[in-house]
C-alpha cells in the first residue's frame, strides 16, 4: 500500500503543467491596469503598450507631492498558485529596480507579497524565485514574515511596482510570466 500511495503523490505533485502568461498582441496582457501615485496625489506616470511579442511598461517616478511609485497589475482573479514553487519572469528594464507582486485582497492597505529583481541596462534576462520566498509588506514597509503555502491558494491580482524610490524614467518590457 505504501509504493502505491508515494507512487500516486509522486505523480500529481509531477504532473502539475506550469501556468504561462505569455504577454504579446494576441495572448494576455489586454486587461492589465496602471495604477500610479496619483492615487494619493502624487505625479508618477506610467503607461503599457502590448507589443507583438512583450508588453512594454514605461513612465517616470516623480517624489512630488508625496509620490514615488507607478506600478502594473493584472485584473482581480482567482489563482491558486499552491501547487507551484516557483515563478520565472522574462523581462529587461532600465531606470528602476522594481517587485513582482501577489496580493491576496483588492484593499490597498492589506498585505501584499513583492520578489524585488533589478535592472540591468536593457539586457533579455530571467528571474527565477521561489514563491515561497515572496516577502510580505504592508503599504510598501517589509513586515519581516512570508508568503505561506496556504495564502498562495487565494491570489485575487498580481503585477510589478517599481522600487527605486527614486526619480527617473524606466522601462520594463515582460515576455512571460511562468508558474512551476
Amino acid at each position: 500500500m505504501r509504493p502505491f500511495i508515494f507512487i500516486f503523490l509522486a505523480m500529481t505533485v509531477c504532473d502539475t503543467n506550469p501556468m504561462l502568461i505569455a504577454f504579446n498582441i494576441d495572448q494576455d496582457g489586454r486587461d492589465w491596469v496602471i495604477v500610479n501615485d496619483g492615487v494619493m496625489g502624487g505625479l508618477s506616470r506610467g503607461q503599457a503598450v502590448l507589443t507583438d511579442s512583450s508588453l512594454l511598461y514605461t513612465g517616470n517616478i516623480s517624489l512630488r507631492n508625496n509620490g514615488g511609485f507607478s506600478s502594473l497589475r493584472s485584473p482581480f482573479g482567482q489563482w491558486d498558485l499552491s501547487a507551484f514553487e516557483e515563478v520565472s519572469i522574462t523581462y529587461r528594464s532600465k531606470g528602476q529596480p522594481f517587485a513582482f507582486l501577489l496580493e491576496r485582497s483588492g484593499i490597498w492597505y492589506e498585505p501584499k507579497y513583492r520578489a524585488y529583481f533589478a535592472s540591468k541596462d536593457d539586457e533579455w534576462q530571467t528571474f527565477t524565485l521561489p514563491l515561497l520566498s515572496f516577502e510580505e509588506t504592508r503599504v510598501g514597509r517589509k513586515t519581516g514574515r512570508s508568503i505561506s503555502s496556504s495564502q498562495l491558494s487565494s491570489i485575487v491580482r498580481m503585477g510589478f511596482i517599481n522600487t527605486g524610490k527614486y526619480e527617473s524614467d524606466f522601462e520594463l518590457e515582460i515576455r512571460d510570466i511562468v508558474f512551476r
